[in-house]
């Protein structure tokens, strides 16, 4: 960093006092590594700000958010009287005007009122708790067929079994192992609840170097460095200076997460020392994270003439019996009851590592149904082709008519021309046979 113009003092000279380096820390044992001191991808729903270094732990409280819960069961509520009330104005009958609705008796209508109540009275299935119907919270049908809430019930519930209440109405994942997580489903996963098997847990890639640094001095003839990181390239620069096996390894983690390459491409690496010995480990899990030394004038003398170059592996295991594809942390299902089911596996012993309970909430159906009810193949639009056909079928009916009226029109009009020929034709005989029947009278 050394800024020297000429006539320059050296008291003014720029150099190095902080060297760049990530953040470390632990969540419940988990060694975590970010570039950021704001972390928002740790615990779901909550942004840490890492404000300083500790040397005991520290607590996070999160409290429970009580009022946006309710209000969003009670927006929940309300979407569905809203069209529950819709469909039933649609197809009720005005006994006072005696006129029925546009849909009166339509069997769409009749389908999706019948399809909509079945699906919020049976019970949610998959959760690891005790809640399993919209009664259990304290909403209930009423008489006129809407949804009420029980607000006295539903404080009650949110009192005493807060975590459950999002399983019943969110598509949820809750594994028994506090290292496995849920990662995500589709459409296509079945709510239940798998056994989780892990046969191998996700490394990281790294590169260990094969002689120990100790002391050592950077000048122009070994300070650089070019690599591969996750088969991203990276060329650095170290700053001239001498160097603890410590603080070299913080120089180094500092110049290769500088580097824009990789920052662009979400690519860092941590730098440690054991023994004076250099280890760069990437920051990703999985078959794709290496760190490959591919040159440099100081390749040797920081990582040796051999350094043991690493590929991470992929995690693997099964979910619910059904062999699972491994994406570094992540194992997959392709088929089967949990196909499209994702966990995260960040740690622990390889074997049968508990439960993953999957469960599809009220909202979530509800918001699949919707869905698929007005998707192209959905019931919908069927019924909406079906009257267009039928509208189609009528118009075509029509001009087939109206063709055929003046077919018929066309005949008649040629019979009653011939028939006006055939009259004036008789007119004209009858006139002539009076003619000459006054003659013969004349002869006598």
């Amino acid at each position: 960093l050394a800024h020297d113009p000429a006539g320059l003092p050296a008291a003014q000279h720029l150099s190095q006092t902080v060297t760049a380096q990530n953040a470390d820390f632990k969540v419940n044992g988990v060694t975590v590594s970010k570039t950021s001191n704001t972390v928002s991808d740790v615990i779901q729903g909550v942004t840490l700000t890492l404000s300083k270094v500790t040397t005991s732990p520290v607590t996070l409280t999160v409290a429970r958010d009580t009022a946006t819960v309710s209000s969003s069961i009670a927006s929940f509520v309300k979407a569905y009287n809203d069209l529950a009330g819709t469909l039933k104005n649609l197809s009720a009958y005005d006994a006072a005007n005696q006129k029925g609705a546009i849909l009166q008796g339509d069997s769409t209508v009749r389908s999706l009122q019948s399809q909509l109540r079945s699906m919020l009275s049976t019970p949610v299935v998959g959760t690891s708790g005790a809640l399993t119907t919209l009664s259990d919270v304290g909403v209930s049908f009423q008489k006129d067929g809407t949804l009420a809430v029980n607000q006295t019930k539903l404080d009650s519930v949110m009192a005493s079994n807060f975590s459950d209440i999002a399983s019943l109405f969110a598509s949820v994942g809750k594994a028994t192992d506090s290292l496995v997580s849920f990662s995500g489903a589709t459409s296509s996963t079945k709510a239940g609840s798998y056994a989780v098997n892990v046969t191998q847990l996700a490394t990281r890639g790294n590169a260990v170097g094969s002689a120990a640094v100790g002391n050592f001095t950077i000048d122009g003839t070994n300070d650089e460095l070019t690599l591969l990181v996750d088969g991203t390239s990276a060329s650095i620069t170290l700053s001239a200076g001498t160097y603890t096996a410590a603080t070299l390894a913080a120089e180094l983690q500092s110049k290769i997460n500088s580097v824009s390459a990789l920052s662009a491409a979400g690519i860092s690496v941590a730098v440690t020392q054991s023994a004076d010995v250099l280890t760069i480990t990437s920051a990703s899990y999985g078959s794709s994270s290496a760190v490959d030394i591919t040159g440099g004038d100081g390749a040797t003398n920081l990582m040796g003439a051999l350094p043991v170059e690493t590929s991470g592996v992929n995690a693997a295991g099964s979910i619910g019996g059904i062999s699972a594809t491994g994406y570094g942390q992540i194992l997959n299902v392709t088929s089967g009851d949990p196909q499209g089911l994702s966990i995260a596996v960040i740690g622990g012993a390889l074997g049968a590592r508990g439960t993953l309970n999957y469960s599809i909430g009220y909202a979530s159906t509800l918001n699949s149904w919707a869905t698929s009810s007005i998707a192209s193949d959905g019931i919908l639009t069927s019924r909406t082709d079906g009257i267009d056909r039928t509208i189609a079928d009528i118009g075509k009916r029509r001009t087939e008519l109206e063709t055929r009226l003046i077919g018929v029109e066309k005949r008649y009009r040629a019979q009653f021309t011939a028939l006006d020929v055939m009259l004036a034709s008789m007119n004209t005989t009858s006139t002539y046979l009076t003619q000459q029947l006054d003659m013969l009278a004349n002869l006598q």
